[in-house]
Formats: structure tokens, C-alpha cells, sequence
């Protein structure tokens, strides 16, 4: 499936510590919300367990003519056991 056909709708950051060059870091992401056409998907960037950054982004999915279209079934039966409930 080709990643063009997820344009992203919107995106959000929020930083809470700097990062060096050089820091080690996990990064952490989870489906935070499936639409008919649409997934969010929410991050984290950790340093000593601390939040130094999180934030969130939507993908839509389009078809060959860029109109947003629904997800693709095979996609929705992998993400739908990643949904985060908690959210």
C-alpha cells in the first residue's frame, strides 16, 4: 500500500525538554483513533523515562484521485487490536 495515499490532515507537537546530539531516546507510538478514512496516531519521545516531546498526527487515506476513501479493510483488522481505548 502505497504511503502517498496517507496524506497527512493535521499534526501537533509538544516539547517539554530538549534533545542532544547523541541522547539515547525511545520513541513510543500508538493508534490513538480509527476513522472511516482517517487514523490518528499519537507519540512520545522519552529520554530517562522523562517526556521530552509528544504530540499527534492524522493520516487520511485517498484514492488515485486524492478523495478521501475508507481505509482498506485488511489495514482496519491489523489497527483495530492497536487502538488505544484508553485515549
Amino acid at each position: 500500500m502505497p504511503v502517498t495515499r496517507f496524506p497527512r490532515r493535521a499534526v501537533s507537537a509538544s516539547f517539554e525538554r530538549p534533545l542532544a546530539d547523541g541522547d539515547e531516546y525511545i520513541v513510543e507510538l500508538e493508534v490513538e483513533k480509527l476513522g472511516n478514512t482517517s487514523i490518528t496516531y499519537a507519540w512520545r519521545v522519552l529520554k530517562a523515562e522523562l517526556v521530552d516531546s509528544d504530540g499527534a498526527h492524522t493520516v487520511i487515506h485517498v484514492d488515485g484521485s486524492g478523495e478521501p476513501t475508507p481505509l482498506p479493510d485488511a489495514l482496519r483488522a491489523v489497527l483495530d487490536d492497536l487502538v488505544n481505548d484508553t485515549a
